[in-house]
């Protein structure tokens, strides 16, 4: 066996016909050498060492022939006694030798690049390539506070609070790939806050949302569900008058649509089974801080101011209170003219009362309820207490009595239980109506403003970020 230098500059084996252009080796960056040391093993291998002669790397283009045929080779890859042109045995062991290595020195020579690849893809989608743990993305702030509004004009609330909305700074807020959320980011007291608009109110729409918010944002330490609710009229725990327009806090959430349906009837779950409770020791600590007697007459002060710079910044008629005489709480058992089952069904569609004819001798009276002060408007209280979730409204007044004796449900609402699954989730809402068949959206502006005054009153008693979390 013989090896030649061709007139292309190819080192060419006479033994297999095949010249391996050290061309090659650009390709990939592996020095000339690994390859002729390749070249020598085959040659050991078949015949023993002989001479070998190197030429430099040509300048031969990238589509130049990397393995060429010889006219002679065939013939003097065969044994000297051999006619029918069949291999020999060390050319066959050479061979397999030869391709062995040669896979693996293009395994090893692929290797950096598939890591490549990998790092690439890891921080397209948000994550760092040394920890690969979820990272924020480049001059974008980073975000503890989430608020998912389910109605326009909840959300419109919020934005009118806002300290700071960084859409008017040119500050763009990046999305994970396939979520659909659509976001206002802000700051409210110091805290940089992440606003998600719902595409429809329901739990299974809230829990969408929340699904986005988590995958785009790794930092959310607490989500707030703010908006309107039906309220039952007396807590059951503090024995409080709740009015319309005042707030209620969460501390727990029964979903209470959970259950069997059997063909008798609807059978809920035990409430111990369907009753969520925070998990998150920061918040338990913190609602329980809030309710204290102190804090609570400090929140509700700061819910009055927050309030009315917010209806002199909206400037509109919905936003201001409706006023006491508005204020109408009807017995339950007795439904609402136009709906089917009143004692005169009048199918007229108008939701007012009076329109109607409702009879004024089934409104309760009650006593203790708050003088009004400050040209007649009885300022907002905040409650504290365990929301009712479903995805149904809530507009029975027998229901809700059962629900408040037996679950100790205070409001009624339709988002809460689709965001508490995913992130640590305080609702915050404001009573618009009693929950009853007498339901009406004519408290509707004035519940979503107070309820954003109050969100922020919260807000400014979330505990700061440590220095190093703002990193």
């Amino acid at each position: 066996m013989s090896c030649f230098i061709n007139g292309s500059s190819h080192q060419t084996c006479l033994a297999t016909g095949l010249s391996f252009s050290p061309f090659t080796t650009s390709i990939f960056g592996v020095p000339n050498t690994a390859f002729y040391s390749l070249w020598d093993c085959y040659q050991s291998v078949a015949t023993g060492p002989v001479p070998l002669e190197r030429s430099p790397a040509p300048s031969a283009s990238f589509l130049a022939p990397l393995i060429q045929i010889n006219q002679n080779g065939v013939e003097n890859l065969t044994d000297s006694g051999a006619s029918n042109g069949s291999l020999s045995s060390e050319a066959k062991i050479g061979i397999g030798v030869g391709v062995s290595l040669g896979g693996i020195i293009l395994l090893a020579m692929l290797f950096p690049f598939i890591w490549w690849r990998r790092s690439r893809r890891k921080l397209s989608a948000g994550y760092d390539s040394t920890t690969s743990k979820p990272k924020q993305a480049q001059g974008q702030p980073v975000f503890k506070i989430a608020i998912i509004c389910a109605l326009a004009s909840e959300a419109g609330m919020i934005e009118s609070i806002l300290d700071k909305d960084f859409g008017d700074e040119g500050v763009k807020v990046t999305r994970a790939r396939g979520d659909q959320n659509v976001y206002t980011a802000g700051v409210i007291s110091q805290h940089n806050i992440i606003l998600a608009y719902m595409p429809r109110m329901g739990s299974n729409s809230a829990a969408a949302v929340a699904g986005g918010l988590r995958a785009s944002f790794h930092e959310i330490e607490v989500a707030f569900v703010v908006g309107i609710c039906g309220v039952a009229p007396l807590h059951p725990k503090t024995q409080e008058e709740i009015l319309l327009g005042d707030c209620i806090v969460s501390t727990t959430v029964a979903q209470y649509d959970f259950g069997r349906q059997h063909p008798g009837g609807f059978e809920r779950r035990n409430s111990n089974d369907n009753t969520m409770e925070s998990g998150n020791a920061k918040i338990r600590s913190w609602i329980s801080m809030l309710m204290t007697p102190r804090n609570r007459q400090r929140l509700t002060e700061r819910l009055m101011e927050n309030l009315e710079i917010l209806q002199q910044k909206e400037n509109s008629k919905a936003v201001r209170y409706p006023g006491a005489a508005r204020d109408r709480l009807f017995q339950s058992f007795y439904v609402h003219k136009h709906h089917p089952g009143g004692s005169e069904a009048l199918r007229t569609g108008l939701n007012d009362c009076d329109e109607v004819g409702c009879e004024p001798e089934f409104i309760i009276q009650r006593p203790n309820v708050r003088e009004p002060i400050r040209s007649m408007e009885v300022p907002p209280k905040i409650h504290f207490g365990r929301f009712g979730s479903a995805n149904t409204v809530m507009r029975s007044g027998i229901d809700r009595d059962n629900l408040t004796s037996r679950d100790q449900i205070i409001a009624f609402e339709m988002e809460g239980s689709g965001v508490w699954d995913v992130f640590p989730t305080v609702v915050v809402k404001a009573g618009c109506d009693y929950a009853d068949s007498h339901k009406s959206k004519e408290w509707q502006g004035y519940a979503a403003a107070t309820a954003g005054a109050c969100l922020k009153a919260l807000i400014e008693r979330w505990p700061l970020p440590n220095e190093e979390e703002t990193r």
